[in-house]
């Protein structure tokens, strides 16, 4: 089998990050999983962030936006994610409280459970649900006073 070149894990990562975003630690480790040479694949990571189409701080942003959108969760469970991916925690919770504060949680909490179950519901139910989707305990205090 042929050497893979600096330009053949260039244009694999193009191909990846023309499905979806990356954060860079997601793509380095697609790439070396893929057989690509680690020397390589770290240059053409570095190649891609500075001309900007590796950009974690972007990734973040676009994770939490898409995930608040298409499936609410709480705070501590998005920076959880963001740190699997590589994000790394201090950045993660500054983006988190700039898209996603505080204040904001009872709303999503609301809102996934209305998208889970179809309706309010109350009690232990909730109450698993919402922790389970990393709603911090006041959260689901906050959402298990009103609805009884």
């Amino acid at each position: 089998m042929p050497r893979k070149t600096e330009r053949d894990v260039h244009e694999a990562a193009l191909r990846f990050l023309n499905r979806r975003g990356y954060s860079e630690y997601e793509l380095k480790n697609r790439l070396l999983a893929d057989g690509y040479n680690e020397e390589e694949t770290q240059a053409t990571l570095a190649s891609l962030t500075r001309v900007g189409l590796i950009n974690d701080d972007n990734y973040a942003r676009e994770f939490i936006q898409l995930r608040l959108l298409h499936r609410p969760c709480g705070r501590a469970l998005l920076a959880h994610e963001l740190n699997a991916r590589g994000i790394p925690s201090q950045a993660a919770w500054e983006v988190l409280d700039e898209l996603y504060p505080r204040s904001q949680e009872g709303e999503y909490a609301d809102r996934a459970v209305k998208a889970r179950f179809g309706k309010p519901v109350t009690g232990k139910k909730a109450a698993t649900f919402l922790t389970n989707r990393g709603f911090d305990e006041e959260v689901v205090w906050r959402y298990l006073e009103p609805n009884g």
